[in-house]
């Protein structure tokens, strides 16, 4: 597992699903603003990742330290990277599909 790391603004916060095997997760989205320079001069666009948020015990540890979940608040986010991989079908020429997900360690609010 990879770890990364990265600091940005919440942007959006979902509702926590419950997964087919009845395990919970919530979604956040996550902006980080693009690079600027030293003239104060935007010089590229605004980035947005989706992170995870697996298991009850750890979507309440997380929310427990901040009880607003106001779309500009600062973060410092520590993620795993996971990646998988599954075939279309179990010929041997079939397409193969790539998945990356951020899977949260922590969120520091700022």
């Amino acid at each position: 597992m990879i770890k990364v790391q990265f600091k940005g603004f919440i942007e959006k916060v979902g509702e926590i699903e419950t997964a087919k095997s009845t395990n919970k997760f919530q979604r956040v989205v996550f902006r980080v603003p693009g690079y600027t320079d030293e003239f104060g001069e935007k010089k590229s666009e605004d980035e947005f990742f989706e992170v995870m948020i697996f298991g009850q015990k750890k979507i309440e540890e997380i929310w427990s330290k901040h009880d607003d979940r106001n779309p500009s608040k600062k973060a410092e986010v520590s993620c795993f990277l996971n990646g998988r991989s599954r075939k279309e079908s179990e010929e041997e020429d079939a397409r193969v599909y790539y998945n990356a997900q951020l899977s949260v360690k922590e969120i520091k609010f700022i």
